[in-house]
This record gives C-alpha cells, sequence and structure tokens, in this order.
C-alpha cells in the first residue's frame, strides 16, 4: 500500500503529497535503516541486537 501510494504521487506530480493518504517519512526511513542495521550486526556477531542497543 505505501508503495502504492508513493507511486501514485510521483505519476500525479503530486509534490505536496495531498492527493494520497500515505507516504513514507523521513522518520519511517530511519526505522527501516535502524532494523537493517540490526539485522546485519546479528548476523555478523551471531546474536540477538535490540533496536534500543542500536539507539545508545
Amino acid at each position: 500500500m505505501l508503495i502504492r501510494d508513493f507511486l501514485a504521487a510521483v505519476r500525479a506530480g503530486d509534490v505536496a503529497h495531498g492527493s494520497v493518504p500515505t507516504l513514507a517519512t523521513i522518520d519511517d526511513a530511519l526505522r527501516n535503516q535502524e532494523v537493517i542495521e540490526a539485522a546485519r550486526i546479528a548476523e555478523s556477531e551471531r546474536r540477538w541486537v535490540s533496536l534500543e542497543e542500536l539507539r545508545e
């Protein structure tokens, strides 16, 4: 749904994001990067990594 809404906004030239209900934010991107980094560390160190650990 998020990707569909993003593509609809791009195709419509909707820079203000007024025509779609949901678009990703910088906060969404940051949260995704945190999860990716936690997974990367967990795999390389063979242990669970919490998001709180990354934020310290």
